[in-house]
């Protein structure tokens, strides 16, 4: 493992060196901004970039160059406002993700910023990625009927969970692979990489973490996110067999801490059917009105998922968009025979439909506090389902606002 770290001389840097493991490794540390681009024409499998040594640059000054000069590294870039006010670091966050590289956000602690770079180190070979064993765990999302919100949950869920864990590998893949809709939620023109490339290496069983952790995107706020997106070859849902799925959640416990798969709502397909079958949390979204909650489930529970071993006790209800004039949740958690995950209320006035075109997640939109609250309620309990604590209960969620919030659409 060789390693470059850019960062003014001072505690940052002390800290973060203690906090590395001693690996028999080549490390070089540099502490101005022309000794460091000269370092980076040696090759390093990582490269760590604090952007104080950069300060007096515009980013497409340094970004692009830092890329070609490098371009098999995996690079991590250390945030700061000192260096950029909130407009420029926004244009620096969006250059960079396209570039490529991980991001560390502004506020994280040191024992995070340590977690996060050591995070990308270890995914800078495959052979170390690998290393990591089974140990993540793989929830599966979907609705009782289609648009009742499974895909808005999983996103946000995802988002929150990266935002409060920055030290957590958290991906996201879209295998409703009949209508795949995150790349509609996260407003991304990235058609780069898709579920779609991963076939030739599910079917052959020799789909590695690395390879899976390459075909996903980072989210463009949130470098410990990242996001697989689906094809819109609709026509191609059936070629995806029990055998590749088998294959794509066993590599997606040893790349991700958490992996939460959003498919589609029918059992009409290998992604959906195994994606629920194989998944060690369950959550079934729907409505509060008899003819989401009972109805479309009730009916293919009946003469579906009963018969390849599924207990409705088996799956948890996100009651969504909660109507206070229909059936209580509790009710229709009862009346399911399912444990009651959350209760997610709706957010009236059309916010999610602007929020979604400017390409913002919706836990961001000020009109939307009970909305993130819920789902960080649903954060909490995945963090704690990877045997780590729950999330602290906090009163007023913390989210990105003003001019932050909307140009993190923009980019």
């Amino acid at each position: 493992m060789s390693v470059l770290i850019g960062m003014r001389e001072g505690e940052a840097l002390a800290r973060l060196l203690r906090m590395m493991p001693q690996r028999r490794e080549r490390r070089v540390s540099t502490t101005e901004g022309s000794a460091f681009f000269e370092a980076a024409r040696e090759p390093f499998e990582t490269i760590v970039l604090h952007m104080d040594l950069v300060a007096g640059r515009y980013p497409w000054e340094w970004i692009g160059p830092l890329r070609t000069l490098r371009p098999e590294s995996r690079i991590v870039v250390l945030a700061s406002e000192e260096a950029y006010d909130s407009l420029w670091l926004e244009a620096a966050e969006r250059l960079a993700s396209e570039a490529g590289f991980d991001w560390v956000p502004l506020g994280a602690g040191p024992e995070e910023t340590a977690a996060i770079v050591l995070a990308a180190a270890d995914g800078a070979g495959a052979e170390e990625f690998d290393a990591r064993g089974d140990g993540g765990i793989v929830t599966t999302v979907w609705s009782a009927s289609c648009k009742d919100g499974a895909t808005t949950v999983a996103a946000n869920a995802a988002l929150t969970l990266a935002r409060e864990a920055p030290a957590l590998r958290v991906g996201l893949l879209d295998l409703n692979l009949k209508n795949p809709e995150l790349r509609i939620a996260f407003r991304t023109q990235d058609g780069g990489r898709t579920s779609a490339a991963l076939r030739p290496k599910l079917q052959t069983g020799a789909l590695t973490p690395g390879e899976l952790r390459e075909s996903t995107v980072p989210y463009r706020k949130q470098p410990n996110l990242r996001v697989l997106y689906g094809t819109h070859r609709r026509d191609t849902a059936a070629d995806v067999s029990p055998e590749m799925m088998e294959t794509l959640l066993t590599v997606c416990r040893r790349t991700f801490d958490v992996t939460l798969l959003d498919v589609g709502s029918f059992p009409d397909n290998a992604a959906t059917v195994c994606g629920v079958r194989g998944a060690d949390v369950r959550w079934l979204v729907a409505g509060n009105r008899p003819s989401s909650y009972l109805w479309s489930w009730g009916e293919w529970y009946a003469c579906y998922w009963k018969l390849c071993g599924l207990e409705a006790a088996d799956v948890e209800l996100v009651c969504n968009r909660i109507d206070p004039e229909g059936v209580p949740a509790n009710s229709a958690a009862a009346a399911l025979g399912m444990p009651l995950a959350a209760v997610v209320p709706n957010v009236p006035g059309g916010v999610s439909v602007r929020m979604a075109e400017e390409g913002r997640p919706l836990v961001d939109a000020p009109q939307a506090d009970a909305f993130a609250a819920s789902v960080y309620g649903l954060a909490s309990r995945l963090h704690a389902a990877t045997g780590r604590e729950a999330l602290p209960e906090r009163g007023a969620p913390r989210r990105r606002t003003g001019l932050v919030s909307l140009l993190s659409g923009l980019f």
